[in-house]
C-alpha cells in the first residue's frame, strides 16, 4: 500500500509504500476512497518543517524546560539523539479519511461497510472502532469525508450552548471557521466573523455573516453597534497563530459572563482585569470531543455511558453525518481542488501557495490497489540471506527498538534481515534505516527461516508466544522483558522449555545488570557479607489512563512490566538465591514496597513512587554492605562511602547497560554457549512478579 509522509525535519511530503497493516480485536481495515487535507494544520505542519532549528526551538518554549530537565537526569549527548529523533522523524499525516471497510475485528462493523474516520492519507487505514462511524447511504463521500473536521468544531459549539437570536462570533474563518458557521446557522444564532483576511469577507457575506476585519476596522466599536453594546454572547476562536491577539481582542469584546472557546490555537495570554471584570468564561475544546486521547476510550473501545457523557467524540462524528443526511449541512462547496494521489505534490504546493484555500480533496484509484496477505516489500539491497547465526529477524517497532537495540545491533555488524510490527509507518523506516532486506505483512514469516536470531521488541503481552514460536522453529531469542504477563503463558513457556532437548538461545534483556556502574558496584562489595539494598524508582504515574502501561491486558502492568527489572538487578548485586518476598501497596497513591529476602541473609526494598517529578532523577540504588554504602545515581554515577579504594565516578551520559546486554547476547552466539541457568533465572524473576502482582 502507498501512503504520505512528513519529515518535520524539513517540511518534505513524500509517497512511501508499505505492507498493509494486520488488525487486532476491535480494529477494522479500510480501503480509502477520498481523504481531505486541512488545509489550517497541515499548512501549520509544512511551515513548521520548512522552519529552522531556533524557529522551532522559539514556536515551542513550553518544551525548553522539559529539555533542560532531560539534560540533567539523561545527560547531553542522550538528550541531544532523542531531539534529533524526534525532529526529523518522519510522521504520517491527514486525518480525514473515507472509505471500504476490507476486513473487521469489530462487532460494529462488517465488510463492504462505508464509513469515515480519523485515518492518514494511505491507500488503506486500520483504525480503532471508536475513532470510525457507518455513512449513511443518503451521505457521498465528498460530504462525509468533512465530518471530522465537523465533529471538532460541533464539539467547540457544544461548550458555548448557543441559543435562538444570540449573537456569537468565530474569530478565523478558515476551514474550521467556515464549518463552524455552517453547524451553528442551524441554530438560530446571529454569526459574526472575525479575520484579518480580507478575502475571506466575500466568503462570510455570502453566506450571511457579518464580517470584521480588525486591522482595518474598530472592533469593539463595530461589536458594540451589532449587538447593541452587549457584546458578543460567546466567541469561538478557530484561529491557528502563536499570537495572542485572538484571545486579546476576544477578552475585549466578550459580554459579561459570556464564553470565549478555544478550538484552534493561540498564545493564551489573557487579561486577568478584563476576564475578571466581565467574569468571562474561558474553555480549550479539545478535538472531536470526549474520549479523545484517552487510552480506554480509543484502544480499548471501551464507550462512555450516554447518560453521563452525552456527547462522545464518537457520537460527534453521528451527529455531523446525521445533520448532512438531513440536509441541514452541506459541505461540497468547500472543495478547491480534488488530485489523484500519485499528484499530492501539487495539493501541498497549493497549500502552501493560496493562503485563503478552504480544502482540498485526494481521491484513491480502489480498482489499482489490491491487498496481498502476505505480501513482502524488497529493498534493493545485496545483501543475502546466508547461515550466519548473526542474521536479526526484528518483531517491533517501537521506541526502544528504534533508539536502542537496533543502533546497537548494527554497531555489532549484525546483518539485518526481515522485519514485522503492526505499525507499517514505523516499521517502514526502520527498514530505510536500517537496512532491512524484507518487511514482512505477518509475524509468521519471521519463523520460517532455521538460521540468525529474533529480536521481540513487541507490547508485553505477546512474548511469550512469540519466544514459543522461536524455540519450536529452534531460532535465537533476545527479547525485551518481561517473558511473559500471566500464569498461564509462562506455564506454557516453561513447559515447552523444559521438554525441548536441542533449546535454542533465549536472552532476556535485563539490562541494568550489564550497566558498567552495577559491575563496578558489583566488584567492589564483598560477596561473602550479607547486603541491605535500597531501590528507590521515581515514576511517572500510569493512574491515568493515557499511558499502555496502564492497560495491564497489554503491559502486566508496572510490577510485571517494569518492576522485573529491579528484581534481576537485586539478584545480580547478591547472587543468591530468593527465599521470601513480599509487596505492600498504596491503594490511594498506587505506590508500593517490594520486599525481597535472600537466603544469605540480605534484603531488598524496591520502592516504586508515583507522586514524584520528572526534575528529580529517575532511579536511586543504595547498597549497605561491609561498612560500605554505594550509591548508584540514576546510572549517571555512582560513589562509594567507607571503607573502599572505589571513588566517586561520572558517565558523560546514562548507561543503563543496553550495549553491554547486546555483546553479552552476541559473545554467547559467537561462542555457541546456550544460558540455560541463566533462563530458569528469567523464569524465577517472572514468577516471583506475577506473585506480587496477585498479593497487591
Amino acid at each position: 500500500m502507498r501512503y504520505l509522509q512528513q519529515n518535520l525535519g524539513n517540511g518534505k511530503i513524500s509517497l512511501e509504500e508499505s505492507t498493509v497493516p494486520e488488525l487486532r480485536s476491535g480494529q477494522v481495515l479500510i480501503k480509502t476512497s477520498k481523504s481531505l487535507i486541512s488545509t489550517g494544520t497541515e499548512r501549520m505542519l509544512l511551515e513548521f518543517g520548512k522552519s529552522n532549528i531556533f524557529s522551532k526551538i522559539k514556536n515551542n518554549q513550553d518544551k525548553i524546560n522539559l529539555l533542560f530537565d532531560k539534560i540533567k537526569t539523561s545527560g547531553f549527548f542522550s538528550t541531544m539523539e532523542i531531539v534529533q529523533d524526534k525532529l526529523f522523524k518522519p510522521i504520517q499525516i491527514g486525518y480525514s479519511n473515507v472509505g471500504i471497510v476490507q476486513k473487521s475485528l469489530s462487532k460494529k462493523f462488517k465488510k463492504g461497510d462505508r464509513v469515515v474516520s480519523n485515518g492518514f492519507h494511505s491507500e488503506y487505514v486500520k483504525i480503532n472502532e471508536n475513532l470510525c462511524c457507518k455513512i449513511p447511504n443518503e451521505v457521498k463521500d465528498d460530504n462525509a469525508v468533512f465530518s471530522i473536521l465537523g465533529s471538532i468544531a460541533l464539539n467547540g459549539i457544544r461548550k458555548i450552548k448557543p441559543q435562538i437570536n444570540e449573537n456569537i462570533i468565530i474569530y478565523g474563518f478558515g476551514l474550521i471557521g467556515i464549518i463552524a458557521a455552517k453547524i451553528l446557522h442551524n441554530t438560530g444564532a446571529n454569526i459574526i466573523v472575525v479575520d484579518i483576511d480580507e478575502k475571506k469577507r466575500k466568503l462570510a457575506e455570502e453566506l450571511g455573516h457579518i464580517f470584521i476585519n480588525p486591522n482595518n476596522e474598530d472592533l469593539e466599536q463595530k461589536i458594540d453597534i451589532f449587538t447593541n453594546k452587549l457584546g458578543a454572547d460567546s466567541i469561538l476562536i478557530c484561529t491557528y497563530t502563536v499570537s495572542s491577539e485572538p484571545l486579546k481582542n476576544s477578552s475585549k469584546i466578550i459580554r459579561k459572563l459570556g464564553t470565549i472557546v478555544l478550538i484552534g490555537s493561540c498564545d493564551l495570554n489573557i487579561s486577568r482585569k478584563l476576564m475578571y471584570e466581565k467574569e468571562a468564561i474561558f474553555q480549550i475544546s479539545k478535538s472531536y470531543g470526549p474520549g479523545r486521547y484517552d487510552y480506554s476510550y480509543e484502544q480499548k473501545n471501551m464507550d462512555y455511558p450516554a447518560e453521563h457523557v452525552r456527547w462522545t467524540l464518537n457520537r460527534n462524528l453521528e451527529s455531523v453525518l446525521n445533520l448532512i443526511k438531513q440536509k441541514k449541512l452541506d459541505f461540497t462547496d468547500l472543495v478547491n481542488y480534488e488530485f489523484d494521489l500519485e499528484s499530492f505534490d501539487k495539493a501541498y504546493k497549493k497549500v502552501l501557495e493560496e493562503k485563503s484555500l478552504k480544502a482540498i480533496l485526494l481521491s484513491y484509484n480502489l480498482d489499482k490497489v489490491d491487498v496481498k496477505k502476505n505480501d513482502v516489500i524488497k529493498i534493493l539491497t545485496s545483501t543475502k540471506l546466508t547461515n550466519d547465526s548473526k542474521s536479526l529477524f526484528c518483531l517491533g517497532a517501537g521506541n526502544q527498538c528504534k533508539n536502542i537495540l537496533l543502533p546497537l545491533f548494527k554497531k555489532n555488524k549484525i546483518t539485518f534481515e526481515k522485519i514485522y510490527s503492526s505499525k507499517p509507518l514505523d516499521t517502514n523506516q526502520l527498514k530505510n534505516k536500517f537496512g532491512f532486506n524484507k518487511v514482512c505483512n505477518n509475524e509468521d514469516e519471521i519463523f520460517t527461516e532455521k538460521d540468525g536470531f529474533v529480536l521481540i521488541a513487541t507490547p508485553h503481552n505477546v512474548h511469550s508466544e512469540q519466544i514459543l514460536k522461536a524455540v519450536k522453529n529452534k531460532k535465537n531469542v533476545f527479547v525485551e522483558k518481561p517473558l511473559a504477563i500471566n500464569d498461564v503463558q509462562l506455564e506454557n513457556l516453561e513447559e515447552e522449555i523444559k521438554n525441548d532437548q536441542y533449546l535454542p538461545l533465549i536472552f532476556c534483556n535485563f539490562n541494568r545488570r550489564y550497566s558498567p556502574l552495577s559491575r563496578i558496584i558489583k566488584d567492589n562489595l564483598n560477596k561473602n557479607i550479607p547486603k541491605r539494598i535500597l531501590i528507590d524508582i521515581n515514576s511517572p504515574s500510569y493512574g491515568d489512563g493515557t499511558s499502555w502501561i496502564s492497560d495491564e491486558e497489554v503491559s502486566g502492568g508496572p510490577i510485571i512490566g517494569e518492576s522485573c527489572h529491579f528484581i534481576d538487578l537485586a539478584k545480580y548485586f547478591v547472587d543468591r538465591p530468593i527465599s521470601s518476598y513480599d509487596i505492600k501497596c498504596n491503594k490511594v497513591s498506587e505506590d508500593y514496597t517490594i520486599f525481597l529476602e535472600f537466603d544469605d541473609s540480605s534484603t531488598a526494598l524496591i520502592n516504586y513512587m508515583f507522586g514524584g517529578t520528572k526534575k528529580y532523577p529517575k532511579e536511586n540504588i543504595k547498597i549497605f554492605s561491609g561498612g560500605t554504602v554505594s550509591i548508584i545515581d540514576d546510572f549517571i554515577k555512582i560513589n562509594q562511602f567507607g571503607k573502599s579504594k572505589l571513588s566517586k565516578k561520572l558517565l558523560l551520559g546514562q548507561d543503563k547497560g543496553h550495549e553491554n546486554s547486546v555483546k553479552t547476547f552476541i559473545d554467547l552466539l559467537k561462542n555457541k554457549k546456550n544460558n540455560i541457568n541463566q533462563v530458569l533465572d528469567y523464569i524465577d524473576t517472572t514468577k516471583i512478579a506475577l506473585k506480587l502482582k496477585e498479593n497487591c
